[in-house]
């Protein structure tokens, strides 16, 4: 078993990322139980959110949002993104992450990084933040000697009121945005410092009411095929979060 510590988007409470094959897993743990980080160590990236893909509506342009989900949890409209490929409904959490509902808008998805494709369901992807910009973390990751993630890269996304939302995008590593590496490795996302982070994700108390309950996002398990993709995926994960996993039984 190897642990890395990850934390929520907003605040100190910890989640968790594991990393199941058989007879063996990456493990998360809270990181009060890891040994101290040095002071001069960058934050550990914290959970930015997750991306569930839905069918796109058969009445509407936007995901098809079943009523497990619509009964459950308060549904945050998110809109288009640049490209026109894909459109979003938001689930907003009181731990400062949320989940994406995301949908194709186009069959013609060969190349897209969550392609190719386009009747793709479930759950894909998931996205980490930093304090720093997207140019920092980037050199972070390139100073652990892994080049693991491509450089950064603009997004936006126009909201259904009219606003403009822009952030930079750094991915996996290889063709097409690392579509080969999609929900295994993660990708990074930093805010436009102008638009900033609370037009993407605007949390508040009614919109993070939700009739399930939840508050945020507990753990986070990744399946792997073997054992040598598992110590593959520990180098780089490692480098992601700047630091060796810690060893357990």
């Amino acid at each position: 078993m190897f642990s890395f510590p990850v934390q929520n988007s907003l605040v100190s409470t910890p989640t968790h990322l594991d990393t199941l094959v058989p007879f063996s897993y990456i493990s998360a743990t809270n990181p009060i139980n890891q040994p101290p980080i040095p002071a001069m160590s960058a934050p550990i990236p914290s959970l930015d959110h997750l991306i569930l893909f839905l069918p796109l509506s058969t009445t509407s342009p936007h995901p098809s949002i079943p009523s497990s989900l619509s009964t459950a949890f308060t549904l945050t409209p998110g809109g288009n993104h640049a490209d026109n490929l894909t459109t979003n409904t938001l689930i907003l959490l009181a731990d400062g992450c949320y989940m994406e509902l995301i949908s194709f808008l186009s069959a013609d998805i060969s190349t897209h990084w969550w392609g190719p494709d386009p009747h793709r369901k479930g759950w894909a992807d998931w996205c980490l933040t930093t304090p720093s910009t997207a140019s920092e973390n980037y050199a972070r990751l390139k100073g652990q000697g892994a080049p693991s993630h491509a450089p950064p890269q603009a997004g936006a996304r126009l909201r259904p009121d009219g606003v403009q939302v822009k952030w930079a995008v750094t991915f996996p590593a290889g063709e097409h945005g690392g579509q080969d590496k999609r929900g295994r490795i993660p990708f990074f996302c930093h805010d436009d410092p102008i638009t900033a982070r609370h037009l993407r994700v605007p949390v508040d108390a009614e919109k993070t009411a939700h009739g399930c309950g939840a508050l945020g996002v507990l753990s986070l398990t990744v399946l792997v095929a073997d054992e040598e993709m598992l110590e593959a995926t520990e180098r780089v994960y490692a480098a992601v979060f700047g630091q060796n996993g810690t060893s357990g039984g």
